[in-house]
């Protein structure tokens, strides 16, 4: 799919996710793990409008917040971390299971090329299998690096 740039988030089981934004679809696609981690595991993600859209931030304030939580609990692998800057495409064939970890992202599903960056989101909860629930932070890459 063209525009999957939000963010990726894959979950051991059902995700749902609060978001306002015009004219953005957010995508809820169920991914084959293949039994290599328990559960279902599902990619969500934003589709823009067009490619003249593009996407810099996910971000909350205290107008605004941000919270991603599932039915369950979402799976997170010991070589893996909150965000697709862990995901090493090389450990990946050492350990499969790494590929279904839980984490954000803007546009990189790996950490070749990607440049985001992380303020004032306390990920302590998500990597415990909990939610994101963000009330003054983001993530984000600067426009150049996109």
């Amino acid at each position: 799919h063209p525009m999957k740039k939000l963010f990726t988030v894959l979950a051991a089981c059902g995700a749902f996710i609060s978001m306002q934004a015009a004219n953005v679809e957010v995508v809820v696609e169920k991914v084959d793990n293949g039994g290599i981690v328990p559960g279902n595991t599902y990619r969500m993600y934003a589709e823009l409008p067009s490619t003249e859209h593009s996407l810099h931030a996910v971000f909350a304030d205290d107008s605004d917040g941000l919270l991603i939580q599932s039915t369950g609990s979402f799976y997170n692998n010991a070589l893996g971390n909150y965000s697709s800057l862990d995901i090493n495409p090389n450990i990946i064939q050492a350990d499969p299971a790494l590929e279904f970890d839980s984490w954000v992202t803007i546009g990189a599903e790996n950490n070749v090329s990607n440049n985001l960056w992380t303020i004032g989101v306390d990920y302590a909860d998500f990597e415990n299998g909990g939610e994101i629930n963000v009330t003054d932070g983001a993530w984000f890459v600067v426009p150049t690096d996109v």
